[in-house]
């Protein structure tokens, strides 16, 4: 277990969903970095919040996205929480962000949205993104699933993937056309994996945070080991 300050404070503390409560010492891992960046400044611990200035902001999002999915046992969460936190701080770089979030964008087309494409049987949107994962090429995607939700309006169930997979080309689009801003980029990337997982998720409730968890955490591991 990494030496944190908070662990000298809260020693029974529990990784949990959502921010957490700090009277239970319940914390999600972004309000841990929070307590630690303040500790090991001499400060207070101060009121609950997952905002920390000194965390980038591509990897707080994709950690609190890790943080919240479904994990097996407490145990496992608070595990992976307290390793991160060290990790997560003094990472607020906006030059090593657009190589965290090139990394990102990249893992995303090849080894999620891709590999998807096959698993749905659209091989030529596959092969197309896989050759030149363009702003072009994805305009042109989108354009062709908007033609198969005309053409699937009698069956409900190929017309709910077919209106996932464009909305998932429509962010594809915007990851092109808004890379200067490096919150609403890792956003969208978060939007298409939230689409995809909701896609494979045939029973409601937790199997949507369940599809959704190895692939934000591969996201994030790929962001947090970028050079």
């Amino acid at each position: 277990m990494p030496k944190l300050k908070l662990l000298e404070v809260m020693p029974d503390i529990v990784a949990g969903y959502g921010l957490g409560k700090m009277e239970h010492h319940r914390l999600c891992v972004m309000a841990m970095c929070a307590v630690e960046d303040r500790l090991r400044h001499g400060e207070s611990i101060g009121e609950l919040t997952d905002q920390c200035e000194c965390v980038s902001p591509v990897l707080r999002t994709l950690a609190i996205e890790v943080n919240d999915c479904r994990w097996y046992n407490e145990r496992s969460r608070t595990k992976w929480a307290l390793e991160t936190v060290p990790k997560l701080l003094d990472t607020n770089d906006e030059k090593h962000d657009w190589r965290r979030l090139k990394a990102v964008i990249k893992h995303l087309v090849h080894e999620i949205v891709v590999p998807h494409l096959m698993v749905f049987k659209y091989p030529e949107f596959a092969d197309e993104l896989s050759k030149s994962p363009t702003l072009e090429v994805c305009v042109s995607i989108r354009r062709q699933f908007v033609e198969l939700s005309f053409r699937s309006m009698y069956d409900s169930k190929k017309h709910e993937e077919v209106m996932h997979w464009m909305h998932i080309f429509q962010a594809m689009e915007s990851l092109h056309s808004h890379l200067h801003y490096r919150k609403y980029v890792i956003d969208t990337v978060v939007s298409v994996v939230t689409n995809l997982a909701t896609m494979l998720s045939t029973q409601p409730n937790d199997s949507v945070r369940v599809h959704k968890a190895g692939k934000v955490e591969a996201l994030f591991n790929v962001a947090l080991t970028t050079p």
